[in-house]
């Protein structure tokens, strides 16, 4: 399970290092495939993209998500740049217009989201769209985006990311190795 969860925060630097066929190929052999299950999630429903995002605020030595050499220099990242995308599905997906709302729903529903497995959702009028959010780790929050009408109505997505979500913090395991 751990080298599934891994193979899913480091992909894209993997991507840069191997081609997506020898990527799909090494990741159908693990347990859960957790790329393919999240390009699955937007197939099976209306949602148009799937993403993890890390919040690196209060990490003063983090220089971004890719390896740099310790002594070099970085630019300091604030703002919207303080939560980099880790994976997102589809690879090519434009966040331009939603990485303000994902920011800011984190933002404004950290709280609810760390104490709580359940998913957030927060809608967009204007873009009319909603976004649901499960935080996985306690820095990474798991984000879809749906283009299905209404706040509370793509059901579809809200139990398979929620399943998707639980299978990444390892909740299964967790509760096999509990006593009693």
């Amino acid at each position: 399970m751990l080298l599934a969860k891994f193979s899913l925060y480091f992909h894209t630097v993997l991507t840069e290092h191997a081609s997506i066929y020898d990527m799909k190929h090494l990741s159908g052999k693990l347990d859960t495939d957790y790329v393919q299950s999240l390009f699955s999630m937007i197939r099976q429903t209306p949602s148009i993209c799937a993403c993890l995002v890390f919040d690196s605020n209060g990490l003063p030595d983090f220089k971004g998500p890719k390896y740099r050499f310790p002594d070099s220099p970085a630019p300091v990242l604030t703002g919207l740049n303080s939560y980099p995308i880790i994976i997102s599905v589809p690879y090519d997906f434009d966040f331009l217009h939603h990485r303000a709302n994902i920011v800011s729903t984190i933002m404004n529903k950290g709280q609810q989201l760390n104490s709580s497995p359940a998913l957030v959702s927060q809608h967009d009028e204007k873009l009319h769209c909603t976004y649901y959010m499960a935080q996985v780790d306690p820095r990474v929050t798991l984000v879809a985006v749906s283009m299905a009408r209404g706040k509370d109505r793509d059901t579809k997505t809200t139990v398979l990311l929620t399943e998707i979500a639980s299978q990444l913090r390892n909740s299964y395991v967790a509760a096999l190795l509990r006593p009693g």
